[in-house]
């Protein structure tokens, strides 16, 4: 693995949880925050009424939320 590349570690953490092995998604999601592998967070944009809107996870600053 690419040590600061989060895609390939958020990757086999989700083959983990696809598989219910838990566990071994736990382990590779701590040697992330070990290792200070960062993910990016997920982001999406919608059109409502000709105007752009866009949602980040965990963004608490949209004005509808």
């Amino acid at each position: 693995l690419e040590p600061q590349n989060a895609a390939a570690f958020v990757l086999l953490s989700n083959i983990y949880a696809e598989a219910s092995r838990w566990d071994d998604k736990v382990k590779v999601r701590k040697m992330m925050m070990d290792g200070c592998v960062e993910k990016e967070p997920g982001c999406s944009v919608i059109e409502v009424n000709s105007q752009m809107c866009s949602f980040v996870v965990e963004d608490a600053l949209h004005p509808q939320m």
